[in-house]
């Protein structure tokens, strides 16, 4: 089927693309040198994501694209954690979410292992099951970490904060899921992609609503100084405008 072959050709693509969506926050940061208002969670999740669908490739015999898609992702997710790494000023909790994340992925490796030898009593098709869980309940959280920062962009009313490269690079990534999902009929596939593409949607919004640089309405103040001179009286006539620039006129009025 024509249509199911190039939806297979655009996820590999959206995914792809995935492992890329941080570029121009991390570009960023490497120019600026500093961290600024970006997370490093999402690529945290990324690089668990990358990791557990890697094994799951693995252990499936699925090695295009599944396996090569998301090495290459763990491969970013370690380049744009060095990159944050670097130039932060924080590595406390960096290095307490990594170990987090480290703890994760190991009881997940460990879980694969013991099972794969027989030790759980399962079947290899439960264990791999049970493994695709595991991975969607990590692709859930993906897709869910920049909600991080919105209570944060709401009382703000500024979404500096939201990565919206990586928000829309997962919402076109979330909805060739779901359409990939319901053209083959897999809905262990569509469910955790359809919450993800809800999730993604709200978290577009809210940046689009209190997106940075948008001029924000402000009271107009102004404050007149009279000052009597030889020439005449001079007026300095001191006002804020919008933009909050303070911008200073001066008059002179002759006798």
């Amino acid at each position: 089927m024509a249509f199911l072959a190039a939806l297979r050709v655009l996820t590999t693509v959206a995914a792809l693309m995935v492992g890329m969506s941080p570029l121009p926050d991390f570009w960023r940061i490497h120019k600026m040198q500093t961290t600024g208002e970006v997370s490093i969670l999402p690529i945290t999740l990324l690089f668990c994501n990358s990791f557990m669908w890697a094994i799951y490739g693995y252990k499936t015999g699925n090695i295009f694209p599944v396996l090569v898609v998301n090495m290459y992702g763990m491969s970013t997710s370690v380049v744009f954690s060095s990159i944050f790494y670097r130039w932060s000023t924080d590595r406390e909790s960096i290095h307490k979410l990594w170990k987090q994340a480290a703890c994760v992925l190991a009881a997940g490796s460990l879980y694969v292992i013991v099972g794969g030898c027989g030790a759980t009593g399962q079947t290899p098709d439960q264990v791999v099951a049970t493994l695709g869980f595991f991975a969607v309940v990590i692709n859930i959280a993906l897709y869910a970490s920049p909600l991080a920062n919105m209570k944060k962009v709401i009382q703000t009313k500024d979404a500096s904060s939201l990565p919206i490269a990586i928000c829309t690079v997962f919402l076109g990534n979330a909805l060739l899921w779901v359409l990939y999902a319901l053209t083959v009929g897999d809905m262990f596939v569509m469910v955790p992609n359809l919450l993800g593409m809800i999730l993604c949607v709200a978290q577009v919004a809210l940046y689009i609503v209190y997106r940075p640089g948008r001029m924000q309405t402000t009271d107009q103040s102004t404050d007149v100084y009279i000052q009597d001179n030889q020439d005449g009286i001079s007026f300095d006539l001191a006002f804020e405008v919008k933009a909050k620039r303070r911008v200073q006129c001066t008059a002179i009025l002759c006798c």
